[in-house]
């Protein structure tokens, strides 16, 4: 959800052109699609995800970015621990504010959960 958020956020600032924006988790199982909570949120701030498939986050994914966000500082441990050469690209998102730690990871939970993490990804982007 949070690369729905992103792009919404460039294209309304008319930025989209200048920004390449994907997403990839360190344990995705590639080709599936959103949570049903997920999709729900998006839904409600007027996001579409029915197109998104899930990708894991591999080197041939990562390696063409010059900056990877991560939302847990686990995730951002496996990354660094898995691709060295690329620690001086991944950071937290909470970094891209003024803030530390993580923003966690709803799945699984119930969608008061999502909501929490959509509206915490907004204030930070």
């Amino acid at each position: 959800m949070a690369e729905v958020l992103f792009e919404e956020i460039v294209r309304n600032e008319g930025e989209g052109e200048e920004w390449w924006i994907d997403s990839a988790g360190v344990s995705a199982l590639d080709g599936e699609p959103a949570t049903n909570n997920t999709r729900v949120v998006a839904t409600e701030r007027g996001l579409e995800l029915s197109s998104h498939r899930s990708a894991q986050a591999t080197r041939q994914v990562v390696e063409p970015f010059s900056l990877v966000l991560v939302m847990e500082e686990r995730h951002r441990q496996m990354m660094r621990e898995t691709y060295p050469e690329l620690a001086d690209r991944i950071y937290l998102l909470k970094e891209m504010g003024d803030g530390t730690g993580d923003v966690h990871d709803p799945i699984g939970t119930d969608i008061v959960n999502y909501r929490a993490m959509a509206d915490e990804v907004n204030s930070i982007l």
